[in-house]
């Protein structure tokens, strides 16, 4: 299992803890994160790396996730960051992201060009045609998420 962006590692803590048997990694680009999770999660194996050019083999994880990273990707290079994912996925594809009908630029921390909402889901069946849609579903603020929506997609043959 690997997760994309994985930052101090809140979702591999959860995932290492017992909720996935294997390996666990966990790929971002901010080293001081990743020291962090290494000496917070010894189960994890955290990579130094970007989104745009995983280190890993065509379909190495049998899940490949991201939560809250691909809202963070510029339009330019959203296409190849997924197709990455993909590449790296032998089963599942899952992100949680902010969602909107049309792509949407939102002021971030006083910065433009930092988040961008769309309908992620969408934009995968349109890329990726083997991506079946398997589960949607949104966690509201109430139940202490960020008003994200996941969705989760299984690769199908052709």
């Amino acid at each position: 299992m690997l997760e994309v962006g994985c930052n101090l590692g809140a979702n591999l803590r959860w995932i290492a803890s017992g909720v996935a048997p294997g390996p666990v990694w966990g790929v971002d680009v901010n080293l001081h994160a990743l020291q962090r999770l290494r000496r917070a999660v010894p189960g994890v194996r955290p990579v130094a790396a970007a989104a745009l050019g995983l280190p890993f083999g065509d379909r190495a994880f049998d899940l490949v996730f991201t939560v809250g990273v691909l809202i963070h990707q510029p339009p330019a290079v959203l296409p190849a960051v997924m197709a990455e994912i993909v590449r790296c996925s032998r089963r599942f594809v899952l992100c949680g992201e902010y969602y909107a009908d049309e792509p949407t630029e939102i002021p971030y921390r006083g910065q433009t060009g930092a988040l961008f909402k769309r309908d992620f889901g969408g934009l995968y069946q349109k890329l990726f045609p083997r991506l079946a849609l398997r589960k949607q579903a949104f966690q509201s603020r109430a139940a202490g998420w960020d008003d994200v929506t996941f969705w989760r997609f299984e690769k199908v043959r052709a």
